[in-house]
């Protein structure tokens, strides 16, 4: 059963509109994005590589912030779902756990004649105001309503194991000087339902939206936007891995990714900075329909590449350099 009409958007919407969200990082929710997502960079979750870090501890998944869109009050509309046509995000400060943001958004653009909407949002750090991370967004309206976006039975319990990466991912941990131009990988990934409630329960936690119920699963988080998530497990993961800081991306969806079907996240380095920075394409393509190959989304995003931390050498190292490391050696030294 499908039932389609054509909203206007300037019934609902107005341009200048804003809307605002307060939230905190905690870090079970940067455990929990971690394990849905599969980006367990070590710059995300390792204590003793973020402590040698240049920043000193772990930083927060700069999508994790983005993930908070969903949230927005703007799209609670009963009776109407969206799509992501395109989002980007430009990520100006590094957030840590336990950081309280401020998201505001501002409708900037209303096209009736394809039923979309365009914002630009921002997230700051609540206390200090720095801005953190800028971007925009625009979604495809319609008042579609159909079987397979209704809620399923949920087993809360299974919630912490669900995963949306399928590959099995093993960390890289690629240096500037490692990476060539045209250097490709790939892993495949699939989005189910209990994946968006994982991350709407995840985020709902640290929110002062806790009242709100599932209808954001259908009305907010759809497999678009989760899909956005694995960008940043492609920099941290993949291209180049562990050292990778990412700077900016942007995506856009030719076709609606489908609940429970399989994908391939393609990412290849298209240029290198003399600054330790790369540029990436991403296409996202279903390489199992009739045969062929679909293209249902594509984006970009620049990486810096971290100079990796510095080592303490090891008692073994030392004593190979000829160092007396007994302490009995010192016993006669003056005070």
């Amino acid at each position: 059963c499908l039932f389609v009409m054509t909203l206007k958007t300037n019934n609902l919407f107005e341009i200048g509109q804003q809307y605002s969200l307060d939230f905190q990082i905690t870090e079970n929710m940067v455990k929990q994005f971690s394990a849905l997502t599969d980006d367990s960079s070590s710059m995300h979750v390792n204590k003793s590589f973020g402590r040698r870090s240049i920043y000193r501890r772990n930083v927060a998944h700069g999508m994790l912030t983005v993930a908070h869109l969903s949230l927005l009050d703007f799209f609670c509309i009963d009776g109407f779902r969206f799509s992501v046509y395109k989002i980007s995000a430009s990520f100006l400060k590094p957030v840590f756990i336990d950081d309280a943001l401020s998201l505001s958004a501002e409708i900037k653009e209303l096209q009736d004649e394809k039923n979309q909407v365009g914002l630009e949002y921002l997230i700051k750090k609540t206390e200090s105001g720095t801005p953190v991370v800028t971007g925009s967004l625009i979604l495809n309206y319609s008042s579609e309503v159909k079987k397979e976006y209704l809620p399923p039975e949920i087993n809360f319990a299974r919630l912490s194991r669900e995963r949306m990466v399928t590959t099995s991912l093993k960390e890289n941990d690629l240096e500037f000087d490692q990476i060539e131009k045209n250097l490709e990988e790939k892993f495949s990934f699939r989005i189910s339902s209990l994946c968006a409630y994982a991350l709407l329960n995840m985020l709902l936690r640290n929110s002062r939206k806790q009242e709100e119920g599932g209808r954001w699963v259908m009305n907010c988080a759809t497999p678009n936007f989760l899909t956005t998530m694995l960008f940043s497990t492609f920099a941290g993961m993949c291209i180049p891995g562990r050292y990778a800081t990412m700077m900016n991306f942007e995506a856009k969806f030719d076709k609606e990714i489908q609940w429970d079907k399989l994908y391939d996240f393609i990412g290849r380095v298209t240029f290198k900075s003399s600054i330790n920075s790369i540029a990436e394409s991403i296409l996202i393509k279903d390489c199992h329909e009739d045969g062929g190959e679909a293209v249902y989304a594509q984006g970009k995003m620049n990486i810096r590449v971290n100079v990796p931390p510095a080592t303490m050498p090891s008692i073994a190292d030392l004593r190979e350099k000829g160092l007396d490391l007994d302490p009995a050696g010192f016993a006669d030294l003056p005070s």
